[in-house]
Formats: C-alpha cells, structure tokens, sequence
C-alpha cells in the first residue's frame, strides 16, 4: 500500500493546453522518503514481481484515467510483461472491467523490447493497437533504435528522450538528433512527444 502514481503533464506546443498525462510509479517509503522507480522496478523485475505491480499501475491508471474524461493516460510497460503470452488479453478484461476504452490510453515501451525478433510481444502488440490502445516507443535514440521496427510494428509515437532535450541550446548534436527525430516522425506518420521540457527555451527551440 505504498505505491502511488503521479501524473506528469503533456501538453500540445501549438497551443500549450493539456493534451494528456503521463503516470509514473513513485513507492512513498514511511521512513525513506519518495523512492524512485529506478531503484525498485529492476528489482521487481529480478524476483519477478514486476507483472503484479505493472498490474497495479494499469489498474490504478484506468480508475484515475475515468475522472479525465478526453485526456490521454500514458502508461509505462516493461517487456517482461509484454513476452506473457496473455498479456492482451488480462488488459482487454481489466478494461472491462474498469468500465474504461483502451482508446483514453498510451502504452509506452522502451526500445530495449525489440531486442531480437520475439512472436509473443508482436502478437501482444497487434492486440494491443486492435483494441484501440496507441502505443508510443520510450526513450528515442538511446538504446537500439532500428527503422525496421518503426515500419514493421503498430508504433504511432515516438518520445524523444530527455537527455537530448536537456542539452538543447546548449548542445549542437543534441539540436542535430532532435531535429533528425522530427523529420524521421514527420515522414512516417507519427506523433512525437519531447520529455523532459522544463524551460521557456527548450519548449522555444
């Protein structure tokens, strides 16, 4: 009972108004403190826990999401949930169950899923988009990037990761990839979502 999600704000840059909201996983320790998910979800994932919480989190986000009526809820999956078999279908059932449309939500998954080729998660993906959720790649340009992927898998968001927009203005590669990811979105139909924005020069740039 010591998880909590927060919501962290997407917002449209044409206009600035809230198009969405991201949840993240935060375990509120009694005597430690707010503990990131960076230090327990590889441990969940070591003593496999990690569908129990994952369960959790989508759970906690379809309730949370029934209050937000036309904002889009993201949610994080790891690929060990995606490599169980019956993954679409316990989300299809929860969603039922929750009284909730898989259209409200955005699953994100990190590139390092679609290391090799795997049936399991391409199949749980193929549900997963047929069921009207949309799913947006993690962390852009960090891990194992491949086109191939993009063209081959129901992807309809690419999200730049943070340590590029960080460094923009500051940076001249940093500007470069961002740049190079838009075109690349642009060309091939997708949405993009740059993480991390926190200054009116990024949000400018």
């Amino acid at each position: 009972q010591q998880f909590r999600l927060l919501y962290q704000p997407m917002t449209d840059l044409a206009d600035g108004h809230l198009s969405g909201l991201e949840a993240l996983i935060r375990w509120q320790h009694p005597s430690l403190g707010i503990i990131s998910p960076d230090r327990f979800i590889p441990v969940a994932e070591e003593c496999g826990l990690i569908h129990e919480l994952g369960a959790f989190v989508l759970r906690r986000a379809f309730r949370d999401a029934r209050r937000w009526k036309g904002l889009k809820v993201a949610v994080n999956v790891s690929a060990s949930q995606l490599r169980r078999p019956s993954f679409a279908r316990e989300i299809e059932a929860m969603c039922a169950e929750m009284r909730v449309k898989p259209s409200q939500f955005e699953l994100e998954i990190t590139e390092g899923v679609f290391v090799g080729e795997d049936d399991v998660i391409e199949a749980n993906l193929a549900r997963l988009r047929q069921l009207g959720f949309a799913l947006a790649l993690d962390d852009f340009g960090t891990g194992y990037s491949t086109l191939s992927y993009l063209k081959r898998l129901p992807i309809s968001k690419i999200k730049i990761d943070r340590s590029f927009i960080t460094n923009l203005g500051l940076d001249r590669d940093a500007d470069a990839v961002v740049a190079a990811i838009v075109r690349l979105a642009r060309a091939l139909g997708l949405s993009v979502i740059a993480e991390g924005v926190e200054t009116e020069a990024q949000r400018e740039r």
